[in-house]
């Protein structure tokens, strides 16, 4: 357990018996309640609360400028016939 009391913005994680499955279910709690997203290749990034701090403050800030979050709205639109034209299926090539 963590003595929750005695954790200091700049205290490793580790140092109070936080291991790396403490860390994916810290993040898991901040996308769900929040709504960010921390992609997997910077989860090790993340060994100190004031790392938690300085990534939601630094999204709150992104959101406060543009009324979203980075990863909103990053849909691409893909349709298989338009990319491929001609395919068995396709409407277009029926009628030719």
């Amino acid at each position: 357990t963590t003595m929750k009391a005695h954790l200091k913005l700049d205290a490793n994680l580790a140092d109070h018996g936080l291991d790396s499955l403490d860390v994916i279910e810290l993040v898991i709690r901040i996308e769900d309640e929040l709504g960010y997203v921390i992609d997997g290749e910077n989860l090790a990034k993340f060994t100190k609360p004031k790392h938690f701090v300085n990534f939601i403050t630094q999204l709150e800030a992104y959101k406060a400028e543009f009324h979203k979050l980075p990863h909103e709205d990053n849909h691409v639109e893909f349709s298989l016939h338009a990319a491929f034209p001609g395919l068995p299926g396709d409407k277009k090539a029926k009628k030719a």
